[in-house]
């Protein structure tokens, strides 16, 4: 049996949530739920929480986020998370790098041979940082596929 809401997002017109619970599937039509993301407002619905609906058996919420955490939702989300932060980390760091690597090239061309160095350097963190920047980013790429298997195609 499906369980329909509707949620107040950022769009004028609300978003609708569908909820199948054997097995547990979700889907929303936000722009990032169409586009196969896990969105917050499934993972507000999948919380149990009443954030946003504006329709919907609110009565049905307690039984959706105990068919969640049957699932393994809880600790799968909490995966995610965690893979998400360090991903950021990954990407600000690999950003850094890359920074001064430009600083570097640009007082080379200035004539500052002392820099050529630190550029040496910056290449070698540049790569470090991209290897972990890639290595992370699959990682959050296979957390989120197997939550994407659970909750969006409903295998498991």
């Amino acid at each position: 049996m499906e369980v329909r809401f509707l949620v107040q997002g950022s769009a004028p017109e609300p978003y609708q949530i569908s909820v199948s619970l054997s097995p547990l599937m979700i889907s929303c039509t936000c722009p990032a739920g169409m586009n196969n993301t896990i969105c917050k407002h499934r993972r507000a619905i999948l919380a149990g929480e009443e954030t946003g609906i504006v329709d919907g058996d609110r009565k049905r919420l307690r039984e959706i986020a105990r068919a969640a955490e049957g699932a393994g939702w809880p600790a799968l989300d909490a995966e995610l998370g965690e893979a998400k932060a360090r991903l950021l980390a990954a990407e600000k760091g690999y950003d850094l790098t890359a920074r001064a690597l430009r600083d570097a090239h640009y007082r080379i061309a200035e004539g500052d041979l002392k820099t050529e160095r630190l550029e040496e350097k910056a290449r070698d963190k540049m790569g470090a940082a991209l290897e972990t920047a890639t290595r992370v980013y699959l990682e959050y790429q296979r957390i989120e596929a197997k939550a994407k298997r659970i909750l969006v195609a409903g295998s498991y």
